[in-house]
């Protein structure tokens, strides 16, 4: 049986993928928030609904490409380490691993954050990659 806060992640990708922000408000807690870590145009914190759309909006224009490696999860927090990369005219430019945790109230996301092994190359990859 799928976990209530895995269900919670499912129904924000499924409402993200056909951008329906009425859904997609009723997963997150009014205060949600989004951290991305960095110095780049990228980074910050991502406020509330729009903002957090936002962010992936503008990430999910990178075509950046993952897979689950490991998860854990119990009532408060969702944590899935990744392996991500992103191919462009056959040359890899990014290739490396997050750490995601996702923090729930009320059964709502309260925040996400992603974690890097290696900030300079998540900086130096984000800056190369915009204006």
């Amino acid at each position: 049986m799928e976990h209530p806060n895995l269900a919670i992640i499912h129904k924000f990708y499924e409402a993200y993928g056909k951008h329906d922000m009425n859904e997609i408000a009723k997963v997150f807690t009014s205060d949600a928030q989004w951290f991305f870590p960095g110095n780049h145009p990228f980074a910050g914190i991502h406020k509330g609904v729009e903002g957090i759309v936002k962010f992936f909006d503008a990430m999910s224009l990178l075509n950046m490409e993952g897979e689950p490696l490991v998860m854990g999860i119990n009532d408060k927090y969702l944590v899935e380490a990744q392996h991500t990369w992103r191919t462009e005219s056959g040359i890899t430019d990014f290739d490396g691993f997050w750490c995601v945790v996702w923090a729930f109230e009320d059964g709502k996301i309260k925040w996400g954050r992603h974690f890097s092994p290696d900030e300079r190359y998540v900086d130096s990859f984000f800056n190369k990659i915009t204006p």
